[in-house]
């Protein structure tokens, strides 16, 4: 419950606005986490995906994920 005690009406109906979008967006965008069991299926089927990229790059291939490249050029 909700107090808006002293609040104008206008202010009040604004905050009813809102709490009736949450409601329904909560009502609609939240799917049931997936069991153990799904959750293990579907991340061994994402380590097969990945693996089958793997003949993709060439052969020594190394991401360079390094902090100084990835904000390379940003003025730091």
């Amino acid at each position: 419950m909700i107090d808006l005690t002293g609040l104008p009406e206008k202010a009040a109906e604004a905050v009813r606005t809102l709490v009736e979008a949450l409601r329904k967006q909560a009502a609609t965008s939240m799917p049931a986490p997936p069991s153990a069991d799904d959750w293990r299926q579907l991340f061994d089927a994402y380590l097969r995906e990945v693996a089958a990229r793997a003949g993709c790059y060439p052969e020594g291939f190394v991401a360079d994920d390094s902090r100084e490249t990835i904000y390379e050029g940003r003025g730091e």
